[in-house]
């Protein structure tokens, strides 16, 4: 895996170090020092090899170390992704040995140029789409706008099926939803721009490579890179307080010169440094409490001050600001903080595509919360029903699931839905919770076990918690059935039809939705699957009752 710190490993250990193991980064491009052989594999043929020359670039695209002959070495995914020169743009590519002990590397050390980082933060060209996993035909999640930034998470390669490699970023953005991203492909310009807005470079308009005296130090705010919103803060915020552009114990960069209070001395603050945010104050005087205006305690991170802290004052306009509005620690919280995890399998779920056009602009959905009520005549769902094939039609009783990838509130997704042009909408099928309990039902023939049915003295040995007046009487007609009857002032008679599911499965007591506990019949819940607590609850291991559809028994 990639690693923050290798980079500045390379500033320190010397280029014709045998000794010692070198670390390239992926997303990283290197000068070849050693002749390198590419090996590309393609179905069907034994491999076709690529020639690297010294003085070369090469994009490690990949890096993996493997045993060789009880030696550990290092195996490189290269990409010759510079042109030559004769308007061919394609990426000769493949693996190769990049280090063995006691041979050196065939790469230099030093990365050329600006490579890909992880935790950097970098702007959208175009409008890429953003997929759920690294894989190229995954589950769109949304299209990225123009100049949209995002965090960079981490770096995989992903082949074409035209056997061309891509290179593929698992990113956040400014919203928080999380997918996959094309950050390189061969003929074609890079998908981000290659400015890492975390830097001081990127977001000081003037940065002097030479240190200078307080007094004359004239770096201020890049107004091209400033940012007018906040980012979507990755981890919740506690209470229903006053929202800031800063979260207490973020970490952001100063945008230009400040007065920093230590209390007894007032000190001053260059831009460019990186301070975090200790505590926020409203601006307090005589007149009242301004809520334009902040007071913002600090840690100084870097430079001369670090480690002291004090207030500055700034607006709490972003577009004024003093500071900027990226959380430096945003990489650290989000790699720390579980994924939530998908409940869902790939058949119980699909994502349509609608956009509104200047003659279509109505969605032609009718909604019940989030679950699919109506779909009309007109509109861009019914014109999406028209073209898509029937296991991709949107019916009544789907239920959505994410818009544009917002998933967190019905709020959020059904204002996604009024206001954006292209939508990607995530449903659940109607059908999903009868498809999964049927592929539980019903497994493979080889782990089909013959149903038995219990002789009465085992009922009566098994069951003992089943009070009275409710009893158990096994239909003579059919093995599949059982009746369940209550006294005369219960509610009315039911008829349990079973599955085969298995003994353990029947002793949960819930409803195939999750959604309650159900002790007794339940009429809202008629020709639901479900198991009755009550009823289940004297089950013991060995007797056959499962779960079934409830339907009123015959008069």
């Amino acid at each position: 895996m990639r690693r923050l710190s290798g980079k500045f490993l390379h500033f320190f250990l010397p280029e014709n170090d045998a000794e010692g193991r070198p670390e390239w980064l992926v997303g990283s491009r290197y000068e070849v020092i050693r002749p390198i052989e590419l090996i590309k594999k393609s179905p069907g043929s034994r491999g076709e090899v690529v020639k690297l020359s010294p003085q070369s670039t090469a994009l490690v695209l990949a890096v993996r170390p493997v045993e060789d002959e009880g030696q550990e070495v290092i195996m490189g995914f290269l990409a010759k992704s510079e042109s030559d020169g004769k308007g061919d743009r394609s990426w000769p590519c493949g693996w190769a040995q990049l280090w063995r002990p006691n041979e050196g590397p065939k790469l230099s050390r030093r990365a050329k140029g600006a490579g890909w980082s992880l935790g950097g933060c970098y702007r959208v060209k175009g409008r890429p789409v953003l997929r759920l996993y690294a894989d190229l035909d995954t589950e769109p999640l949304c299209e990225l706008e123009e100049g949209e930034e995002v965090l960079l998470l981490d770096l995989a390669l992903a082949m074409a099926k035209s056997a061309e490699p891509r290179l593929r970023g698992k990113v956040r953005t400014d919203r928080g939803v999380v997918g996959w991203l094309t950050i390189e492909l061969p003929g074609a310009a890079a998908l981000l721009h290659n400015i890492n807005m975390h830097c001081k470079e990127a977001v000081l308009s003037n940065v002097s490579p030479l240190p200078l005296p307080v007094a004359l130090d004239f770096a201020t705010g890049n107004a091209q890179h400033r940012r007018t919103t906040r980012r979507a803060p990755a981890m919740p915020r506690d209470g229903a307080g006053a929202v800031y552009p800063w979260d207490v114990g973020g970490v952001y960069r100063t945008l230009e010169k400040l007065q920093f209070d230590e209390g007894p001395t007032l000190r001053t603050l260059r831009a460019g440094k990186l301070v975090k945010v200790e505590a926020i104050r409203p601006f307090a005087s005589n007149t009242g409490v301004d809520q334009q205006q902040l007071r913002l305690n600090l840690k100084v991170e870097s430079g001369t001050l670090a480690g002291r802290s004090g207030w500055i004052s700034t607006s709490s306009c972003i577009a004024e600001a003093a500071l900027d509005v990226r959380n430096h620690l945003e990489f650290q919280q989000v790699t720390e903080s579980p994924a939530p995890a998908d409940e869902w399998t790939a058949d119980e779920v699909f994502t349509v595509r609608l956009q509104r056009t200047a003659q279509v602009t109505a969605l032609g959905v009718q909604l019940r919360g989030l679950e699919v009520d109506v779909v009309l005549e007109e509109g861009a769902l019914p014109r999406w029903n028209k073209a898509a094939s029937p296991e991709q039609r949107v019916q009544k009783g789907d239920r959505v699931l994410a818009v544009n990838g917002l998933r967190d509130s019905t709020e959020s997704m059904i204002s996604e839905m009024k206001e954006k042009e292209i939508l990607y909408v995530r449903l659940l099928r109607r059908d999903a919770g009868l498809r999964r309990d049927l592929s539980l039902r019903h497994p493979s023939k080889a782990e089909v076990l013959e149903p038995t049915e219990p002789s009465e003295e085992q009922w009566k040995s098994e069951r003992p918690a089943l009070a009275a007046p409710a009893q158990l009487i096994v239909s003579k007609a059919s093995k599949e059935s059982t009746k369940i009857h209550l006294a005369e002032d219960a509610e009315p008679e039911w008829k349990l039809f079973h599955e085969g599911a298995a003994p353990e499965e029947a002793g949960h007591g819930h409803c195939c939705r999750d959604q309650c506990r159900c002790r007794a019949p339940c009429k809202e819940h008629c020709n639901e699957e479900l198991v009755l607590s009550w009823l289940s609850c004297g089950v013991k291991r060995g007797v056959s009752v499962s779960r079934g559809l409830l339907e009123p028994a015959p008069e």
